[in-house]
């Protein structure tokens, strides 16, 4: 997977993750694809954050509602957009470890790929970030299945 930062949130996140250990941040972006050189680019070039869609952050949680989720999902359909939900999580790692997905995370990411399915959505893009890294995760759906890649990047 090859992705396209334009709007800067790798960066930003990763700085959050350094400096802000009081809370986890969440936001919601939309994708595009390109085709380039005969490879295909994900495009991150639009977000926002999650508390100012009525969302909220603390220590160790996100809750996103679901009217917000459902609205994205929407606007995604509409517009041909493959959605992306990008998180900090507060773990210190001293030592550099790249950064992994709570079960809670994967509970999430679950659910709100069988959502997005609902708006044949078949491709939903999340990623995770700590201090040190970033690891993005892509879901394609198949039927009743979902199919899942990983990807460390920023080590």
């Amino acid at each position: 997977m090859i992705f396209r930062d334009n709007v800067h949130i790798i960066p930003t996140f990763l700085r959050f993750s350094r400096s802000d250990m009081q809370v986890e941040h969440c936001a919601l972006g939309t994708i595009k694809t390109r085709n380039i050189s005969g490879q295909e680019v994900y495009e991150i070039f639009d977000y926002c954050s999650i508390d100012e869609i009525g969302g909220k952050f603390g220590k160790d949680f996100v809750y996103i509602p679901a009217k917000a989720s459902i609205a994205f999902l929407r606007i995604c359909r509409c517009y041909n957009f493959i959605p992306f939900i990008i998180h900090s999580h507060l773990i210190n790692c001293e030592n550099g470890e790249p950064v992994s997905y709570s079960e809670q995370d994967e509970k999430y990411m679950k659910k709100f790929c069988i959502q997005a399915q609902l708006y044949n959505i078949p491709l939903c893009i999340f990623a995770v970030t700590n201090q040190h890294s970033v690891r993005f995760r892509r879901y394609t759906a198949n039927g009743s299945s979902l199919k899942m890649e990983d990807e460390v990047i920023y080590e």
